[in-house]
């Protein structure tokens, strides 16, 4: 997926399965605080000059997102720090950036599990790991309801 943050370009890829996996039961206290990430995607998508509750958007999307920003600060400050850093390093492994004319480098070395950009602040970290996290498992809590288990018979 493509996506740009203050005007430089990024790539990210799927992760695969398993990773997919572990990240979602990192992320589940913030799934169950907030509800499905397309709900708090729809709460917040911008309208005239960027501001909360675009067209399509819920008409109590400035509530709702309110709301869900806070629900979600809170329920990661009540990650342990382990599975924060988890999720952040799973998402940036599968993250890479555009870097002048030699083209896109990753953002994360997993060796020295750190940044390969001193210049990423945190907000650029959590816009990354959003869109990662919108891309690779988005669509889990949306699946949720309409799954069935079928039993032999």
């Amino acid at each position: 997926m493509e996506f740009e943050i203050k005007g430089r370009k990024f790539i990210s890829s799927k992760m695969n399965a398993f990773d997919q996996l572990h990240v979602m039961r990192k992320l589940a206290p913030i799934f169950t605080a907030v509800g499905s990430i397309a709900d708090l995607a729809k709460a917040m998508k911008p309208g005239p000059a960027g501001k909360v509750g675009g067209e399509g958007a819920d008409p109590a999307s400035p509530e709702k997102a309110g709301n869900a920003i806070a629900l979600i600060a809170k329920a990661v400050s009540d990650m342990p720090e382990a599975d924060l850093n988890a999720v952040l390093a799973k998402c940036c492994a599968v993250t890479k950036m555009m870097v002048g004319q030699a083209g896109f480098a990753p953002i994360w070395n997993e060796q020295a599990a750190r940044l390969m950009f001193d210049d990423l602040d945190y907000m650029d970290l959590i816009q990354i790991v959003a869109t990662v996290i919108q891309d690779n498992v988005g669509n889990f809590s949306d699946a949720l309801p309409s799954m069935s288990i079928g039993r032999a018979g």
